[in-house]
Protein backbone atom coordinates (compact mmCIF):
# COMPACT_ATOMS: atom_id res chain seq x y z
CA UNK A 1 0.00 0.00 0.00
CA UNK A 2 1.39 3.51 -1.02
CA UNK A 3 2.26 5.97 1.39
CA UNK A 4 0.48 9.47 1.05
CA UNK A 5 1.57 12.80 1.90
CA UNK A 6 -0.24 16.16 1.80
CA UNK A 7 0.42 19.94 2.36
CA UNK A 8 -1.24 22.99 2.17
CA UNK A 9 -0.41 26.85 1.89
CA UNK A 10 -1.49 30.11 0.64
CA UNK A 11 -0.15 33.03 -0.69
CA UNK A 12 -0.90 36.42 -2.26
CA UNK A 13 0.08 35.66 -5.17
CA UNK A 14 -1.50 34.66 -8.50
CA UNK A 15 -2.10 30.82 -9.52
CA UNK A 16 -0.13 32.36 -12.46
CA UNK A 17 2.67 33.43 -10.84
CA UNK A 18 2.62 29.65 -8.21
CA UNK A 19 2.26 27.81 -11.22
CA UNK A 20 5.33 29.61 -13.03
CA UNK A 21 7.34 28.49 -10.33
CA UNK A 22 6.38 24.74 -10.19
CA UNK A 23 6.79 24.76 -14.16
CA UNK A 24 10.23 26.58 -14.04
CA UNK A 25 12.67 23.98 -13.46
CA UNK A 26 15.34 26.94 -11.94
CA UNK A 27 12.94 28.34 -9.87
CA UNK A 28 12.72 24.85 -7.67
CA UNK A 29 16.31 25.55 -6.78
CA UNK A 30 15.46 29.37 -5.59
CA UNK A 31 12.39 28.89 -3.52
CA UNK A 32 12.78 24.97 -2.91
CA UNK A 33 15.87 25.58 -0.64
CA UNK A 34 17.44 22.79 -1.93
CA UNK A 35 21.34 22.93 -1.61
CA UNK A 36 22.29 22.64 -5.13
CA UNK A 37 20.61 23.97 -8.22
CA UNK A 38 17.75 22.76 -10.23
CA UNK A 39 18.07 22.13 -14.20
CA UNK A 40 16.12 21.33 -17.19
CA UNK A 41 17.71 18.28 -18.31
CA UNK A 42 14.57 17.86 -20.85
CA UNK A 43 12.14 20.58 -22.63
CA UNK A 44 8.91 19.94 -23.90
CA UNK A 45 7.18 22.03 -26.29
CA UNK A 46 5.38 24.13 -26.77
CA UNK A 47 6.00 24.55 -23.27
CA UNK A 48 9.60 24.58 -22.05
CA UNK A 49 8.51 22.88 -18.53
CA UNK A 50 5.29 21.00 -19.92
CA UNK A 51 4.54 17.58 -20.15
CA UNK A 52 6.98 15.52 -20.63
CA UNK A 53 10.16 17.76 -19.51
CA UNK A 54 12.41 16.59 -17.29
CA UNK A 55 14.25 18.36 -14.18
CA UNK A 56 17.17 17.33 -11.85
CA UNK A 57 17.37 18.52 -8.47
CA UNK A 58 20.28 16.31 -7.06
CA UNK A 59 19.60 13.57 -6.86
CA UNK A 60 16.25 12.91 -8.06
CA UNK A 61 15.13 13.48 -11.68
CA UNK A 62 11.49 14.21 -12.37
CA UNK A 63 8.91 14.21 -15.33
CA UNK A 64 6.10 16.50 -15.49
CA UNK A 65 2.52 14.71 -16.30
CA UNK A 66 0.17 17.74 -16.03
CA UNK A 67 0.82 20.68 -16.73
CA UNK A 68 -2.80 23.11 -16.58
CA UNK A 69 -1.90 26.17 -16.03
CA UNK A 70 -3.01 27.79 -14.19
CA UNK A 71 -4.33 25.22 -12.10
CA UNK A 72 -2.70 21.77 -11.70
CA UNK A 73 1.17 20.88 -12.10
CA UNK A 74 2.02 16.89 -11.59
CA UNK A 75 5.04 15.41 -11.82
CA UNK A 76 6.84 11.56 -11.31
CA UNK A 77 10.39 10.57 -9.55
CA UNK A 78 12.23 9.19 -12.26
CA UNK A 79 15.24 8.42 -10.59
CA UNK A 80 18.01 9.29 -8.03
CA UNK A 81 15.79 8.34 -4.59
CA UNK A 82 14.65 5.54 -3.08
CA UNK A 83 11.33 5.49 -3.66
CA UNK A 84 8.95 3.84 -5.97
CA UNK A 85 6.06 5.32 -8.01
CA UNK A 86 6.19 8.70 -6.76
CA UNK A 87 3.99 11.16 -8.08
CA UNK A 88 2.95 14.92 -6.30
CA UNK A 89 0.17 16.40 -7.85
CA UNK A 90 -0.14 19.97 -6.69
CA UNK A 91 -2.97 22.05 -7.08
CA UNK A 92 -3.47 25.80 -7.21
CA UNK A 93 -7.25 27.36 -6.37
CA UNK A 94 -7.80 31.19 -6.16
CA UNK A 95 -8.18 31.70 -2.75
CA UNK A 96 -9.32 35.69 -2.13
CA UNK A 97 -6.81 37.52 -3.68
CA UNK A 98 -4.48 34.49 -3.46
CA UNK A 99 -3.95 31.34 -4.30
CA UNK A 100 -4.30 28.17 -2.53
CA UNK A 101 -1.84 25.72 -2.48
CA UNK A 102 -2.33 21.90 -2.12
CA UNK A 103 0.72 19.17 -2.88
CA UNK A 104 -0.21 15.68 -2.36
CA UNK A 105 1.70 13.17 -2.64
CA UNK A 106 1.99 9.16 -3.14
CA UNK A 107 4.68 6.73 -3.00
CA UNK A 108 6.36 3.55 -1.83
CA UNK A 109 9.89 2.95 -0.49
CA UNK A 110 12.43 0.91 -2.36
CA UNK A 111 13.92 -0.22 0.36
CA UNK A 112 12.11 -2.92 2.62
CA UNK A 113 11.23 -2.15 6.06
CA UNK A 114 12.22 1.69 5.59
CA UNK A 115 9.03 2.86 4.88
CA UNK A 116 7.91 4.95 8.30
CA UNK A 117 11.33 6.68 8.18
CA UNK A 118 10.68 7.59 4.76
CA UNK A 119 7.37 9.02 5.24
CA UNK A 120 8.11 10.98 7.85
CA UNK A 121 11.24 12.33 5.44
CA UNK A 122 9.02 13.35 2.94
CA UNK A 123 5.80 14.06 5.03
CA UNK A 124 8.53 17.01 6.08
CA UNK A 125 9.86 17.92 2.36
CA UNK A 126 6.41 17.98 0.91
CA UNK A 127 5.37 20.85 4.06
CA UNK A 128 8.31 22.58 3.17
CA UNK A 129 7.85 22.98 -0.42
CA UNK A 130 4.35 23.82 0.07
CA UNK A 131 5.10 26.98 2.48
CA UNK A 132 8.50 27.86 0.73
CA UNK A 133 6.53 28.61 -2.59
CA UNK A 134 4.00 30.20 -0.90
CA UNK A 135 6.25 32.46 0.87
CA UNK A 136 8.40 32.98 -1.84
CA UNK A 137 5.37 33.79 -4.23
CA UNK A 138 4.07 36.27 -1.79
CA UNK A 139 7.05 38.32 -1.84
CA UNK A 140 8.09 37.57 -5.70
CA UNK A 141 6.87 40.58 -8.05
CA UNK A 142 5.05 39.14 -11.68
CA UNK A 143 7.84 38.18 -13.57
CA UNK A 144 10.35 37.80 -11.07
CA UNK A 145 11.17 33.84 -12.12
CA UNK A 146 12.61 35.14 -15.41
CA UNK A 147 16.25 35.14 -14.34
CA UNK A 148 15.57 32.18 -11.51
Amino acid sequence: MPYKVEATASTTASPELVFDHLAKAEAWGVWGKFPGKAVQEREAAPDRGGVGSIRRIWPAREETVVHDRPHAYSYVLLSGVPLRDYRADVTLTPEGGGTRIHWASSFDSRIPGSGPVIHLFMKSLIRSLASNLARHTAHCPEGCIGGA
